[in-house]
């Protein structure tokens, strides 16, 4: 919008082209758009009002504008508000109810700075409608008295540079200021409920186009942070409709060697709760993988955010003393129990995380350290209050994972896995196991059973019988 056009809708607004209640509205709700941090129901509900409503376009721009700004500006006093109001002036019940009932959810009250702008947006956004409302008051009765009591004044626009100065930046009027007052609006217009309905369709359909990409910058960052290092997708999809979630070549780095990925995995598909998602959780009743490698090289390094500690691997020194075919099979079995170890830690953390987070206030000092790596706008109450976990996992299979090329593979099995599993009836189980039959076809084509050469044929069972040993069979 040029400027000339911001002064015309001004100058329109003060000749009685809008109405104190018309100034009021839009002043308030563009201020509450603008004060309510990111893209969800709440700030929705006041742009639908916004939209709906019989308001001053202008006014509300500018409210919109100067809310957005102090938004910004503001975002530690409204998160330490919100702190305030859930944790100590007894909010937490309302803002559990509402973070654990599908589509209320999204309204982000379990947000510290969604909730803490609220009574910064009602009473700034009240006291400026009301100084905007009273300032133009006054500008209208002052240019009532010049247009009634000032001859002179009234005379001087009769002539025509002036005449030609007063339409370049108030534009054309037909009716006195008087008049154009007397005039009543209505609460609604039918032009406006219909260009509503056109924006929220507008608004709808990127959602719909988009909501791929969103959910694959939403899982590449969310699980870059949680791995502390980057994390690549090539796709992922999210069938609404199936409730069916589909993500292809993921990459998992490693911190400690960001040359190599941690998981690499071609495929992985997961059935996924819609009525969860509308309460801001994922709720998996099956995810499976087939083909999962570990310690697979990447094009390039990943990017590092956070150095893990080091940790000695057991067993290193003994795979090189022990023979040949022996070594491997060693290797592979003390591979898969490293891993299973892993996956220990993975449960403890999960049990540990589950009872911190059961605490009903949490602690200042780590939420500002979450502040300042994540955003005052990120940090929400959800994971302590609600009454479900914010992410579970029914049933989790891995199929034929690559230790590395030559060994066999090996399967994962995971149950009940989540954010808290104190809030989860059946027990959490996470393990791998090796793959009995890739073992068995590893086994036969090392011993040489299919060659017919009786002579390798009793090597064979001699290396066989060498293998079973390891095993303990």
């Amino acid at each position: 919008m040029n400027p000339i056009k911001m002064l015309r809708k001004l100058g329109a607004a003060i000749r009685g082209g809008a109405s104190s209640r018309q100034i009021y509205l839009g002043v308030f709700l563009g201020f509450a758009v603008g004060m309510t941090p990111g893209v969800n129901l709440t700030m929705i509900a006041f742009l639908l009002l916004l939209l709906l409503l019989n308001t001053n376009g202008f006014f509300a721009g500018v409210s919109l504008i100067l809310g957005k700004v102090l938004c910004l500006l503001l975002a530690p006093v409204t998160f330490h508000l919100g702190y305030a109001m859930i944790h100590s002036m007894g909010l937490s019940g309302l803002v559990r109810a509402l973070a654990d009932t599908p589509v209320l959810a999204l309204l982000d009250w379990q947000v510290y700075c969604v909730i803490g702008s609220l009574p910064l947006t009602i009473v700034g956004g009240v006291a400026l409608a009301i100084a905007a409302t009273l300032a133009m008051r006054k500008v209208r009765l002052a240019v009532i008295a010049v247009q009634g009591d000032h001859e002179k004044l009234r005379a001087a626009t009769q002539k025509i540079w002036m005449r030609f100065l007063l339409w370049l930046a108030l534009g054309k009027s037909k009716a006195t200021l008087t008049e154009a007052l007397k005039k009543k609006t209505p609460l609604f217009r039918k032009g406006r409920l219909i260009g509503g309905i056109i924006v929220m369709a507008i608004l709808m359909i990127p959602c719909i186009l988009y909501l791929d990409a969103a959910v694959k910058s939403g899982i590449e960052g969310g699980a870059g942070f949680a791995n502390g290092a980057e994390v690549n997708l090539d796709s992922a999809g999210l069938s609404l409709r199936e409730g069916i979630l589909t993500l292809e070549g993921l990459q998992v780095t490693n911190p400690a060697k960001p040359e190599e990925n941690r998981v690499q995995a071609k495929k992985i598909v997961a059935d996924v709760s819609i009525a969860a998602l509308l309460t801001r959780r994922l709720e998996i009743d099956l995810i499976s993988c087939d083909e999962m490698k570990l310690d697979a090289p990447r094009e390039k390094p990943g990017e590092v955010y956070r150095k893990p500690a080091e940790e000695k691997k057991p067993g290193e020194g003994l795979l090189a003393k022990l023979p040949g075919d022996v070594g491997q099979l060693k290797e592979y079995y003390e591979k898969v129990k490293n891993f299973n170890e892993n996956l220990k830690k993975v449960q403890e953390y999960l049990k540990g995380d589950g009872e911190k987070q059961q605490q009903q206030q949490p602690d200042p000092e780590e939420l500002k350290r979450r502040a300042e790596a994540e955003g005052y706008f990120r940090l929400s109450a959800q994971d302590v209050l609600a009454e479900r976990p914010s992410w579970l996992i029914r049933q989790l299979e891995v199929l034929h994972v690559e230790i590395r090329e030559g060994l066999p593979t090996f399967n994962i099995e995971g149950k009940n896995l989540s954010s808290k599993p104190s809030l989860v009836e059946e027990p959490m189980s996470l393990k791998a196991e090796p793959d009995k039959k890739a073992i068995e076809e590893w086994k036969s084509k090392l011993t040489g059973r299919n060659t017919g050469e009786p002579k390798e044929e009793t090597k064979g069972e001699k290396k066989k019988g060498l293998l079973d040993g390891v095993l303990g069979k």
